[in-house]
């Protein structure tokens, strides 16, 4: 296809297999065999898109940023390096858990290659915040005197119990984007599911062996000193927080569903549409080659319709053996 300018053209490779299952490889290749082409003298440009290079494309590093933040909140608010390292570690072994869970789901079903990324962040995610819940609460315990033995069997009864009505709850609700009826998203839910159940088993499983196996050294290698909001008859600042509320909701209540609403603006000026060569980052080859066709074919060009026809024996004698159809069989 050329451009009406004579300046712009587009050539599709086609490939036997389906996207998911091109091999690395053979993208390199198809793209290394347009390099005379962007070789040829200045001005030249050739980018590359379509379904196989979105699924070569590797992970953006979103989750290490994620891993890496959640590594500083948590340091910060334990203080201590154990009490950090245990929701980050029953969260990391529920994510590989759940991940394997999602490969092998995926050996029976289609699941896109969004699927797992989605899924990874939903899991670490939720992964942190049960252990913590977990966690905060077996300290909780210490600080009033139980033993670590003692004090776990209680976190469970509470936290846990807390985790696992939250989780149950996070996985009926996100199974329900079966109901929409598009399989893209019918497995973004399936994917984000079962990482969510693996963090569930994590909590109630791995998370109170590795507090057993610290027992009083959960707060070893502290990194600041312990807060003195524990101290008998010392009130803390979230406590003071809580009674200016109770004392006068109304202003509370109606700042903060005016920031609700303020940061809900953006809605309206949302644009809903499928993923395509635009959705990739800017920079990218995906992206330009998106933005190339679209100002010099028109943006109907990024998204064309693929219509497909089956002849049997008896359609080539009925009344459409002359119409449209039966030229384009005959094609």
């Amino acid at each position: 296809m050329v451009s009406d300018d004579g300046r712009t053209a587009v050539a599709t490779v086609q490939f036997t297999g389906r996207a998911k299952d091109v091999p690395e490889e053979s993208v390199r290749a198809a793209q290394e065999a347009f390099a005379p082409v962007r070789d040829a003298g200045d001005g030249v440009r050739v980018e590359f898109g379509g379904a196989a290079l979105r699924t070569e494309s590797g992970p953006s590093g979103s989750e290490a940023i994620g891993l890496a933040a959640a590594v500083l909140v948590l340091l910060v608010a334990f203080g201590s390096v154990f009490a950090m390292a245990v929701p980050l570690v029953t969260a990391l072994f529920a994510l590989a858990l759940g991940m394997s869970a999602v490969n092998l789901v995926a050996g029976f079903t289609t699941i896109g290659t969004s699927g797992p990324v989605v899924a990874a962040m939903i899991g670490l995610g939720v992964g942190i915040d049960y252990a913590l819940l977990v966690v905060t609460r077996h300290r909780e315990g210490m600080r009033a005197g139980h033993s670590p033995h003692e004090s776990i069997p209680i976190a469970l009864s509470t936290a846990g119990r807390s985790v696992l009505v939250a989780g149950l709850t996070v996985i009926v609700a996100i199974l329900s984007l079966y109901l929409v009826g598009i399989p893209f998203v019918s497995a973004l839910g399936l994917a984000s599911a079962l990482t969510v159940a693996a963090t569930l088993l994590a909590a109630v499983t791995l998370l109170p062996a590795l507090l057993a196996v610290l027992g009083d050294r959960l707060d070893r290698f502290r990194v600041r000193r312990p807060r003195a909001d524990h101290a008998p008859g010392h009130t803390s600042g979230w406590h003071r927080w809580t009674g200016r509320v109770q004392r006068r909701p109304w202003p509370y209540l109606l700042a903060a569903t005016a920031a609700l609403v303020v940061m809900a603006l953006p809605l309206f000026s949302m644009h809903l549409g499928t993923a395509d060569g635009g959705s990739a980052p800017e920079g990218t080859t995906e992206r330009r080659a998106y933005e190339l066709v679209s100002e010099d074919f028109g943006a109907g060009w990024t998204g064309p319709l693929l219509v497909t026809a089956q002849f049997d024996d008896a359609a080539a004698d009925g009344p459409a053996a002359d119409g449209p159809a039966a030229d384009a069989q005959r094609r």
